[in-house]
C-alpha cells in the first residue's frame, strides 16, 4: 500500500483507517496460505 501525503496530513486518522485493510491483507497472506486451494488454482508461497 502506498500512501502519498503532505505535512498536515492526520497520520494517527490514516493508520486507523487503514487497519481492517491491512489486517485483512495479513490474514490472507498468513491463514489462507496453508489452507488448500480451490480445484484448478495452485498455491502461491
Amino acid at each position: 500500500m502506498v500512501v502519498l501525503g503532505d505535512e498536515g496530513m492526520d497520520v494517527d486518522h490514516l493508520h486507523r483507517a487503514t487497519q481492517p485493510t491491512l489486517n485483512r491483507i495479513g490474514s490472507i497472506l498468513t491463514d489462507k496460505a496453508t489452507e488448500k486451494a480451490p480445484e484448478g488454482v495452485s498455491p502461491t508461497r
